[in-house]
């Protein structure tokens, strides 16, 4: 039996490394060519480390501009004959949409993964108009469509974007409760919020700041620390300017990118994640896997992941003060709370979010796929 070949085609090699390197290994040892398809950049090469195949896929995840859009499709329709797959996993919105039209171009079978809404569905604007009437045409050819969460799959099935029987329901993007391992801490003495999330307006961060500011003024004394990649050329991205303006002012402390996130988290009393809407918000995983409390709104994916009063707490969206009021009951809490609060996350993520049950439904629908064909 010839070796079956399977595309994970994606934005970044960023994030095939970072959120689906486990799965990829894993398909590798059940006798799968993987390939990734993806723009290079600096993780690239742990993909070839691995023995992953890279197609680099010359795409500009912020590009508006017509030709150069038009280029990266007529390459990827190019990748996709010559590699002839038996099976493509699209992810992020331009992968989604190119890849399924380039799959369809070249009678490919493919599973477009739907990681969240985003700016696409938060904002409203001709590349949004234009992104949603994609959808519309493209995703019912998928083989399966997968959401991260239930709101996500029934906005997409109410707009008449995909059909119900195609859409089906992932756990996440999966996480390795191994590797990201509670160390015992000691008792704080001072707390410390940390926002976990690219700064971007849609992830909350001025209302993080806003509500800093308000806890300062009602007294409390604690650190607000904010890790993540800058919003340069997105849209949503808050200027370097304001950021920079607020480390100065002594409001919050900018710590930049990172490529090993634990540390931070074991650093951190609580993860605080104000997002307008997630698909399902990886950073409250990893940071609950570590037995670090959770704060974010009560949207969708970020409520698949906290339960009120249980691992952490939900806010309304868009509001300073009800975060600040959340962030104020935490810092009313007991040492011993706050670690029962973190035992409660970890358990949580390995009961529904942990990387062997995201995994195990990829080999599942691999195997439907055989059978099919």
């Amino acid at each position: 039996m010839m070796t079956k070949t399977i595309v994970l085609t994606c934005n970044s090699s960023f994030g095939l490394v970072n959120f689906r390197m486990a799965l990829m290994r894993r398909l590798q040892s059940e006798g799968y060519r993987v390939v990734a398809v993806a723009p290079r950049d600096e993780y690239s090469a742990q993909l070839e480390a691995a023995g992953i195949e890279v197609h680099d896929w010359h795409l500009s995840a912020r590009s508006t501009h017509l030709s150069s859009e038009v280029r990266a499709l007529s390459q990827l329709i190019g990748i996709y004959k010559t590699l002839r797959p038996d099976l493509c996993f699209h992810y992020t919105v331009k992968a989604v949409l190119y890849g399924a039209l380039a799959a369809r171009w070249t009678g490919v079978r493919y599973v477009s993964v739907i990681t969240g809404l985003g700016y696409v569905f938060l904002n409203e604007s001709i590349v949004s108009r234009c992104a949603r009437l994609l959808y519309r045409l493209l995703l019912n050819n998928s083989f399966r469509v997968w959401f991260l969460n239930h709101a996500d799959l029934d906005e997409f099935v109410r707009l008449r974007l995909v059909k119900a029987e195609k859409a089906e329901i992932i756990p996440g993007e999966g996480v390795d409760t191994d590797h990201f391992q509670p160390i015992k801490r000691a008792e704080a003495t001072e707390i410390n919020f940390l926002v976990v999330a690219r700064l971007l307006r849609d992830k909350g961060i001025f209302e993080f700041v806003d509500a800093v500011g308000l806890l300062r003024e009602r007294g409390h004394r604690f650190k607000a620390n904010i890790l993540g990649e800058r919003g340069n050329n997105n849209p949503a991205g808050i200027p370097d300017y304001v950021v920079d303006n607020w480390v100065e002012c002594g409001i919050v402390n900018y710590l930049g990118t990172t490529r090993d996130v634990r540390p931070h988290l074991q650093a951190a009393s609580c993860v605080v994640l104000p997002s307008y809407r997630e698909g399902i918000p990886l950073a409250l995983l990893e940071a609950s896997a570590m037995a670090t409390p959770v704060i974010a709104t009560n949207v969708p994916g970020c409520q698949d992941v906290v339960a009120h009063g249980v691992n952490g707490y939900l806010c309304e969206a868009r509001d300073s003060i009800a975060l600040a009021n959340c962030m104020e009951e935490f810092l009313k809490l007991r040492n011993e709370e706050r670690t029962a609060m973190g035992d409660r996350g970890r358990d949580l993520v390995k009961r529904r979010f942990a990387q062997n049950i995201v995994i195990k439904r990829y080999i599942e629908i691999l195997g439907r796929l055989n059978r099919s064909i």
